[in-house]
């Protein structure tokens, strides 16, 4: 989804008077806005030191920046004491006036879209634990390694006819306390 979100935001910030070559997109791997792993706080430090650079920066949307309303605060708080222009597409925000001042409706948008970002998030949390729960209860595969002995077949784990009988093996010389000579 990222290069569609890329592509949407092209139109975006040309409206807002940058040019095709100015831009420079930030992404990261592995990082989890949702539990603020050391990918994630390291990708904001870096938002901040490019922003510092450039005194400007774009999100997509606000979650794009966090799934916890104190991480969103915080860089909001940074944003503002450093004088940096923050442009949000979705919704279309932008953070600070003329003046270098934080304006009135950006910064009732971020509470208002931090609180909601973060309930949303809780909420999305909630469905995926529901769901694997009910795969849980139904025999549904529910991602992760499939141990040695099994697959997946239709969404279940299931025997393999190919390895089960390596396992059989190995349990049996365990039960009848043999060893294995490699």
């Amino acid at each position: 989804e990222v290069e569609s979100q890329k592509m949407d935001m092209l139109p975006f910030l040309k409206s807002k008077g940058f040019k095709e070559n100015q831009i420079e997109w930030m992404e990261v791997q592995g990082a989890s806005a949702i539990k603020a792993n050391d990918v994630y706080l390291n990708y904001l430090d870096e938002i901040k030191e490019q922003s510092l650079r450039v005194g400007c920066v774009a999100f997509w949307h606000l979650n794009r920046l966090g799934r916890q309303k104190k991480y969103i605060t915080m860089m909001e708080a940074f944003f503002k004491s450093n004088k940096i222009q923050v442009y949000i597409k979705n919704p279309d925000i932008t953070l600070l006036d003329e003046t270098g001042k934080e304006k009135f409706e950006a910064s009732l948008a971020f509470s208002i879209f931090a609180v909601m970002v973060e309930s949303e998030t809780e909420e999305m949390l909630g469905k995926f634990k529901r769901g694997k729960e009910l795969n849980k209860r139904e025999g549904r595969y529910n991602g992760g390694a499939v141990p040695l002995g099994f697959k997946v077949e239709d969404r279940r784990v299931v025997v393999d006819p190919k390895t089960a009988p390596i396992i059989k093996s190995l349990y049996k010389m365990y039960i009848n306390r043999m060893t294995i000579q490699l």
